[in-house]
């Protein structure tokens, strides 16, 4: 399986958390490329199988109703209708805390995780 992490980051947290999250990827057997998104060409998008977002949570100032930050909620937004048909995907956001989503439990996908 190739597993992109498409990610963007303010001050470099959520890259250490997406290069922590590739390294075991990695180490179950899978490829991984990591992309900022500010940088990543959508039509890039074929060539994998499954897809990670990991988007900051600037002390829990992202919204309930946005959920991610802005310049991967544009890059989401632009997509064409079927670009993701197929995928597997996973996302949250990450804190300035010491795990892989959000420290406040109103913000986690898994709110008891």
């Amino acid at each position: 399986m190739k597993v992109l992490i498409l990610y963007f980051t303010k001050t470099g947290h959520t890259l250490e958390a997406a290069n922590s999250v590739a390294e075991g990827i990695k180490s179950a057997g899978s490829e991984v490329d990591l992309a900022n998104v500010k940088d990543f060409a959508s039509d890039r998008l074929s060539g994998y199988d499954a897809l990670i977002f990991g988007s900051p949570c600037w002390a829990g100032s992202i919204s309930k109703k946005a959920g991610i930050a802005n310049p991967l909620k544009t890059f989401l937004s632009e997509l064409k209708a079927d670009a993701l048909n197929g995928k597997k995907m996973w996302r949250d956001r990450r804190p300035c805390g010491q795990r892989w989503g959000c420290h406040r439990k109103e913000h986690r996908s898994n709110p008891d995780g």
